[in-house]
This record gives C-alpha cells, sequence and structure tokens, in this order.
C-alpha cells in the first residue's frame, strides 16, 4: 500500500502529464486553424481547378484536426479536473 506522500507524488506528476498533453490539444487546435487558412487561401488565391481541389482537401483536413484538437482539450480538461478531485479528496483525509 502507497503511503500518502507516495499518492500525492504519483497524482502530481500525472497532473503535470495532463496538464501538458491538454496544451497539446490547444496547439493542434492553433496549427490546425492555420490549415484551414491555408487550405482556403490556396483554394481562391490560384485560379486553377487542381488547386482549388488541393486547398479544399488541406481546408477539410483542418476542420476534422480542429474537432480532434477540441476533443483532446476537453477530454484532458475532465481529467485534470478528476485528478484534482482526487487530491482533494486526499488532503481531506489528512
Amino acid at each position: 500500500m502507497l503511503t500518502e506522500e507516495a499518492k500525492l507524488g504519483n497524482l502530481t506528476e500525472k497532473i503535470l502529464d495532463v496538464a501538458n498533453n491538454e496544451r497539446n490539444g490547444l496547439l493542434i487546435i492553433s496549427m490546425s486553424a492555420f490549415l484551414v487558412s491555408a487550405g482556403l487561401i490556396i483554394s481562391f488565391a490560384v485560379g486553377n481547378i487542381a488547386a482549388f481541389i488541393g486547398g479544399s482537401i488541406v481546408t477539410v483536413f483542418g476542420v476534422f484536426s480542429i474537432m480532434f484538437g477540441f476533443y483532446v482539450t476537453i477530454h484532458y480538461a475532465h481529467q485534470y479536473n478528476n485528478l484534482l478531485e482526487e487530491v482533494d479528496t486526499i488532503a481531506e483525509r489528512k
């Protein structure tokens, strides 16, 4: 059985990992917004049909990446809150 100090140390490490992963989700969102912008610029700035199709594909990929980034961010924010609640319950027992 782990001591309270070991449990808190383990939870602290998990919280740092979860916070880092949540920031990665925000990074995914910002990079995806760049993809959407680049895809729209490629689609409409160049008068070529191939560029329009390629830009549309990049835009669609960017939109799906934004949705994935939101999912990652929300998922890890939920885990972060659960870990903080667990820390509170351990702190209340002391």
